[in-house]
């Protein structure tokens, strides 16, 4: 299962976290507990990231793709005009916080991250490091979010975990791609201040 979150700082800067979840059940269910799946990680979302963001961050939608054997077979949207818990306005659009989900694997490459965006500037201590209190409280936040997205059950789904889909080896795409779980409870995230220059779009040509 593919879930997109996205929304936008101050009304005109696009950000988009994406999530894999398994379904331990291997079956794919009717379209209403599909729908109810979608609602929950839209509410996990708002309960654990949000409170720690700008009020000017926006989210906007939550889309979900659930993949069979043949492909996508169902799709969901989940619209939302919630906004960020934090009074304090955002810092520049490609400003982020890094969290690190830890797999068992281990593999040469990139590993799992997801980017914050819209985080307020009283979060900000130095010109390079967020404050180590902010950080904690994220640090909680995805494990949080983690344990409620395993603890989904919604007909056909259950047993579900969140991680990442590993689609090359050795650049080759595998048949079929392999799921990673995330391990419970061991995301990680430093102080340094981390950045998505996609997030402020393409060079303005003079």
């Amino acid at each position: 299962m593919h879930f997109t979150v996205t929304g936008l700082v101050t009304n005109d800067s696009p950000w988009a976290n994406v999530f894999w979840i398994r379904n331990g059940n291997a079956q794919v269910p009717p379209p209403a507990d599909f729908d109810a799946m979608a609602l929950a990680v839209t509410n996990a979302y708002i309960s654990h990231f949000i409170p720690l963001l700008s009020n000017q961050l926006h989210l906007s939608d939550v889309k979900a793709l659930y993949y069979g054997p043949d492909g996508a077979d169902l799709a969901a949207e989940v619209g939302s005009t919630q906004v960020g818990g934090d009074a304090s306005p955002p810092t520049p659009a490609n400003v982020a916080l890094a969290i690190g989900w830890t797999v068992q694997q281990h593999y040469k490459g990139g590993h799992p991250r997801t980017y914050l965006a819209g985080i307020g500037t009283t979060k900000v201590a130095t010109s390079r490091h967020f404050g180590q209190a902010f950080v904690d409280n994220a640090i909680s936040a995805a494990n949080a979010f983690h344990q409620d997205i395993n603890d989904e059950t919604h007909g056909l789904i259950s047993g579900c975990k969140l991680g990442t889909v590993s689609f090359v080896l050795r650049k080759q795409w595998r048949q079929p791609p392999v799921f990673r779980d995330f391990t419970p409870a061991r995301a990680h995230a430093d102080i340094r201040i981390d950045s998505m220059r996609r997030r402020v779009g393409r060079d303005i040509p003079p």
